[in-house]
């Protein structure tokens, strides 16, 4: 009996151990094609994650050319990775370290919306102290707005990133 014990134990246990790793393995799989078909205006499953040769290369361009605290205007993973990278300050970073995060957020909608005027853009800047903005595939996404438009100059394009010297007239 004991050895029949052992048996009914062994096939037990190995139903068990199958079935666990058949459910887990089913979920590594709902969980990654989730994470690819995720929808947000910086969402893209193949680009998001790394930065392109054209950001590395403007934020290179910041660091030897601002001036420490400079405000600089960008989407939201490169606002997050600016200031480590670069002697500036962003208007919108790190969630939990930008001040009043949703009006922030609701401004630079606001900036890059297509049906801004350019009165409010320079309003923005002037009032927020901002001196660069960056302008690649990420920021196109937050809307419309071609910032060849603004009559900025145009101080770094690589890459499809371009980085914009900001003034109020």
């Amino acid at each position: 009996t004991r050895r029949k014990l052992s048996k009914s134990f062994q096939v037990a246990l190995r139903r068990i151990l199958t079935t666990v790793l058949a459910f887990s393995s089913l979920l590594c799989v709902i969980v990654s094609v989730s994470l690819l078909s995720a929808k947000d205006e910086q969402s893209d499953p193949i680009r998001a994650p790394y930065l392109t040769a054209g950001e590395v290369g403007m934020f290179d361009w910041l660091r030897q050319n601002a001036t420490l605290g400079e405000v600089v205007l960008s989407g939201p993973l490169l606002g997050n990775q600016l200031p480590g990278r670069a002697p500036v300050r962003v208007f919108y970073g790190h969630l939990m370290e930008t001040l009043n995060v949703d009006e922030k957020y609701r401004i630079l909608n606001q900036f890059f919306d297509v049906n801004t005027t350019m009165a409010v853009r320079y309003g923005i800047i002037s009032s927020w102290g901002l001196k660069y903005l960056v302008y690649g595939w990420r920021e196109a996404k937050l809307g419309g707005f071609d910032p060849a438009t603004g009559g900025w100059p145009k101080v770094y394009d690589r890459d499809g990133v371009q980085l914009y010297k900001l003034s109020s007239p």
